[in-house]
């Protein structure tokens, strides 16, 4: 399950943000999109009372995508061990990297061509880019 913020919608005050935050963590997507509101010249938003300052705002989005980061991991713990199907995009210096049916990315080193092949991997642990696997043997799967 994933999901879009948006933080410094104008009139959003620190509890409401840290609702939001609670309620992110509280959810454990498995990944979430962060934006800071921007105002688009003749939107009724641009014209709403108590704009959040851009300082605040810049505060409030480093701060939920540090939630954001936590939310994935906790959620990618949830598949350790398993063996899942992956549908293997692209290499990049040996390690092939792909998602899952739940857009988990999962890395695995490889000789083979896996491009646009979907292949089991086993899911060992969890690193900054993503999930680290093996490929599986299908009577694995």
């Amino acid at each position: 399950m994933t999901t879009y913020v948006i933080v410094g919608f104008p009139g959003e005050s620190e509890q409401e943000f840290a609702t939001s935050a609670e309620f992110a963590v509280s959810m454990d997507f498995a990944r979430i999109h962060v934006f800071p509101f921007s105002p688009r010249p003749g939107t009724a938003a641009a014209a709403m009372p108590d704009q959040v300052s851009p300082q605040t705002k810049k505060a409030r989005v480093e701060y939920m995508l540090a939630t954001a980061r936590q939310s994935a991991r906790k959620f990618q713990r949830r598949f350790l061990s398993r063996t899942m199907d992956v549908l293997w995009e692209n290499q990049k210096a040996g390690q092939w990297n792909g998602l899952t049916d739940n857009y988990m990315r999962v890395w695995v080193t490889s000789s083979q061509n896996l491009a646009n092949h979907l292949l089991p991997a086993r899911l060992l642990e969890c690193g900054n880019q993503g999930l680290r696997g093996e490929l599986a043997a299908e009577s694995d799967s």
